[in-house]
């Protein structure tokens, strides 16, 4: 992952963390809250039946919903950074993962 922009504070079950913008090698958009909070995003490329994270309309990713709590999930869609969509569901494997996009580029003060 490279390119990395600061998109300001999350509330989450775990502290406040910094919602941090970058992509994957692909140029796909990546998500992560730092420090070491959660890495948002999930990266589909390779064959998958779903659209490649790289072919996703800009700014939006597709949510790592296999590796993040409902509550954390729940804290994401609060920030205000974020939004789920009504594109398809990415599969891998026997998960899915939804479709948000970035609504936000700066949140109000923590």
């Amino acid at each position: 992952m490279s390119k990395q922009k600061q998109l300001g504070a999350v509330n989450t079950p775990y502290g406040v963390g910094t919602l941090m913008q970058r992509e994957y090698g692909n140029g796909a958009l990546a998500l992560t809250v730092e420090p070491h909070i959660c890495t948002v995003s999930v990266n589909l490329a390779h064959g998958q039946p779903c659209l490649q994270s790289d072919e996703l309309p800009e700014g939006h990713f597709y949510v790592d919903t296999n590796n993040l709590s409902g509550e954390l999930i729940a804290a994401l869609r609060e920030s205000g950074f974020m939004a789920p969509t009504e594109l398809p569901e990415g599969v891998s494997g026997y998960c899915t993962y939804p479709v948000w996009k970035l609504v936000a580029q700066h949140s109000p003060a923590a």
